[in-house]
């Protein structure tokens, strides 16, 4: 599996410490980062960022983790089940939860296994990718601009 590391990525962006959505979707990206197509168990993440734009290499999701950058040809909804079915704790947990605090079933909550937890940043329906970020590693949040 060809690797990108954080810091080579963060090169790539230059010298902004925020990374706009404009900066992920560059064309130039996708010539540099590695395209992984198998469907790989992710141990840890950062960021699962849905790649909007049509391309011809079918990527779907940047994949950003403390290690390792790269594209992948399955949905962020995708990876993500493949990271919850190799978790401690499964779906129903988060089911049970929402049923306790009285949510309706449309009403997404963050996700919360244990020792991971994953919050949408896009609205989630069953029919599209969200942009996902690990709140296990957020340390400090600002808000920049309006966004």
């Amino acid at each position: 599996m060809k690797k990108m590391t954080l810091v080579e990525f963060l090169q790539l962006l230059g010298t902004n410490r925020v990374i706009s959505a404009e900066d992920l979707l560059q064309a130039r990206l996708r010539r540099v980062i590695p395209l992984h197509r198998e469907l790989e168990f992710i141990d840890d993440f950062d960021v699962l960022i849905n790649y909007r734009l049509a391309n011809p290499q079918g990527i779907k999701t940047l994949v950003i983790s403390t290690n390792t950058v790269y594209f992948s040809t399955y949905s962020t909804k995708c990876l993500l089940q493949k990271r919850m079915a190799n978790s401690i704790l499964d779906i129903s947990v988060v089911r049970r939860l929402k049923q306790h605090l009285g949510l309706p079933n449309n009403q997404e909550l963050s996700l919360c296994f244990g020792n991971w937890r994953a919050m949408h940043l896009t609205g989630v329906s069953s029919s599209k990718s969200a942009d996902w970020v690990a709140l296990h590693h957020v340390y400090h949040l600002e808000k920049v601009a309006r966004k």
